[in-house]
């Protein structure tokens, strides 16, 4: 049995989705691998979920559980089709001890949504959007995901050139006293992006 490292097996279980895919262990004749995967604009506000492949010696997959956060895992193979699999009770035992649940924390949303944009540099001359960084304390209930700055309406904020921006995000006077929220560790940090 080999070990899938393949960057290329490893790259198709994401489905083109942004995220990780990481092998994990064997299981009987399989790797188990698994995903975290996210899409930041599908239903509106995105999603993120984990799910389990077996793959074989021929890179061959099998999706077998995956697991959204809210409705714990999602088995896609039922007891049969495992033992089918797998030829042993104690190994599907086993598979069902290394599976466990996903906890979605926003950052894999973020980061998608992060990674879809592109920097400007000092003195770019097209559309540019500001993208917010927030730094909360982990448990900070309520707390703001990374996300395009917005005007008060919820329309993204667009600039007509990487200055504009800048300039957009000086302060008004001399005074740059910002004043923290409930459970925010320390000011937003900003990247100025090309829209």
């Amino acid at each position: 049995m080999k070990t899938v490292n393949s960057e290329k097996v490893l790259e198709a279980l994401k489905n083109g989705y942004f995220g990780t895919a990481a092998y994990d262990d064997e299981i009987g004749d399989y790797s188990l691998c698994h995903t975290e995967i996210a899409d930041p604009y599908d239903n509106e506000c995105g999603w993120e979920c984990a799910e389990w492949y077996l793959v074989d010696d021929d890179d061959d997959e099998t999706l077998i559980a995956r697991c959204n956060g809210y409705e714990g895992i999602e088995w896609m193979q039922n007891d049969d089709q495992l033992l089918e699999l797998l030829k042993d009770e104690d190994t599907v035992d086993e598979l069902k001890d290394k599976v466990q649940p996903y906890t979605i924390t926003g950052d894999l949303i973020a980061g998608a949504r992060a990674a879809m944009f592109e920097d400007a540099e000092d003195g770019y001359e097209g559309e540019c959007k500001i993208w917010v960084m927030y730094n909360y304390y982990q448990s900070t209930l309520g707390a703001p995901v990374n996300a395009v700055m917005a005007a008060d309406n919820n329309d993204e904020l667009l600039f007509g050139s990487q200055a504009e921006a800048a300039a957009y995000l000086e302060p008004d006077d001399d005074d740059d006293t910002y004043y923290l929220s409930h459970g925010e560790a320390v000011r937003p940090s900003y990247r100025i992006v090309k829209a």
